[in-house]
């Protein structure tokens, strides 16, 4: 009996672990792995084990946290005093998972519901690296001279109701003196990837007497076989827009 208390106070309670393979993934990448169950002192019922992949955003002048998807790895099930269960796992990261830039955090949240007991939890942090067609569009923007100055992770209400990862890009020689800022949004998907790209461009001649820069927005769809020659191509988008 007083094992069964202490177990509900989280004291010699059962242990969760989840050990993945690699701890760096890109948007749309399978990450595997198991989680290991640890008995404590006494047999203790878990109602369910799940795995979440989570980040968290700014909104106002507070930090919201948000689950971007969700994964049951089991069911009811019992752990006995000292058993170690273990569950080979396979989660997909969500192809709107922000990528790790200005320390955006995303995280795989363990957790376990242990009936009348204190929910055992375990965090690991993950490295969310561009996949192969956002490492295709950053490399030809660096290609035209664009760096990468900013990142900002918000939640946007008016179309898609969920945070969204803005990058801000200062210009090179090539398009400095015409653009301040360019700002991407990247929309993944399983076989293309949606750019949404806004330019702020200064203005010129009469219309700079009332304002300083104009703001143009628009989306690009990159596919895989575009791959060969994307830096003249975005040239071309970004022209065509200021």
């Amino acid at each position: 009996m007083f094992s069964n208390f202490l177990a509900r106070l989280g004291v010699g309670a059962t242990q969760i672990d989840t050990q993945l393979n690699k701890n760096s993934f890109y948007p749309g990448e399978m990450a595997e792995g198991q989680v290991v169950v640890k008995g404590g002192s006494t047999a203790q019922e878990i109602e369910y084990l799940k795995l979440q992949v989570c980040s968290q955003y700014k909104s106002d002048d507070s930090t919201v946290v948000t689950v971007l998807g969700e994964t049951v790895v089991s069911q009811r099930f019992t752990v006995q005093p000292g058993q170690t269960l273990t569950f080979p796992v396979q989660v997909q990261i969500p192809y709107h998972t922000p990528l790790s830039y200005y320390n955006t955090p995303v995280w795989l949240y363990t957790a376990a519901a242990i009936s009348a007991a204190v929910d055992p939890k375990d965090n690991d942090r993950l490295n969310i690296a561009p996949n192969p067609l956002q490492a295709a569009v950053l490399e030809a923007l660096t290609q035209l001279g664009f760096h990468l100055r900013a990142s900002q992770y918000e939640y946007e209400g008016h179309k898609y109701h969920r945070a969204i990862q803005e990058l801000e890009f200062s210009p090179g020689p090539e398009f400095r003196g015409r653009i301040s800022e360019l700002e991407v949004v990247f929309m993944p998907a399983a076989e293309h990837l949606d750019v949404i790209i806004e330019v702020d461009r200064k203005a010129k001649g009469f219309a700079s007497m009332f304002v300083s820069e104009f703001e143009t927005k628009g989306s690009w769809r990159v596919t895989p076989n575009m791959q060969r020659n994307l830096a003249e191509q975005l040239r071309q988008k970004i022209q065509s827009m200021i």
